[in-house]
């Protein structure tokens, strides 16, 4: 047996080297013991990266969540009044506003509905009845796939106000 290339091996022939040769590889043991650490490694990492990429595309939301409020007021300041974008009865995506959120609508992670009301507003301890659009709120909800259970649906009203689909979840807005 000549051994002049890196195989697996098993005990005998490393006990045995044959006419001289001295035989390197890796007996079955050695083997299963790298396998063993990759799986390990593999279960902690995988479960964190999920993770990971949820918080993201979670904080990418709340960023356009914030962006579409901005907007909001600046549309307020001019037309007296907010507007309504992507929920039933409403008008479309007035240019330059997004309705989701990421780098396109095809790679969203989050769909983003507004709806603006009409009627009794009380925010901060002031109460405005008005029959315009006088608040909104603005929705974003988990859309092509993408699931996030621990915060489901994210929401931002005019008053500031955040709230989330999962009553249980204190981290969403962190």
């Amino acid at each position: 047996m000549k051994c002049n290339k890196l195989r697996l091996v098993s005990l005998r022939d490393l006990a045995s080297s044959q006419n001289g040769y001295n035989c390197a590889g890796f007996t079955l043991i050695e083997l299963m013991i790298v396998i063993t650490i990759m799986i390990i490694l593999a279960m902690v990492a995988i479960p964190n990266y999920n993770s990971t990429v949820t918080k993201s595309a979670r904080a990418e939301a709340r960023s356009t969540l914030y962006q579409i409020a901005q907007l909001q007021e600046r549309f307020f300041t001019t037309n007296n009044t907010y507007l309504c974008f992507n929920a039933t009865g409403c008008t479309t995506t007035p240019t330059g506003w997004k309705n989701y959120s990421g780098s396109s609508y095809a790679k969203r992670k989050y769909a983003i509905n507004t709806t603006a009301r009409s009627g009794t507003l009380s925010c901060a301890g002031d109460t405005v009845t008005n029959t315009i659009a006088n608040s909104f709120v603005i929705t974003a909800t988990p859309a092509n796939g993408f699931a996030d259970t621990e915060c489901g649906s994210l929401t931002l009203d005019n008053c500031g106000i955040t709230g989330n689909s999962v009553t249980s979840a204190t981290n969403c807005w962190k």
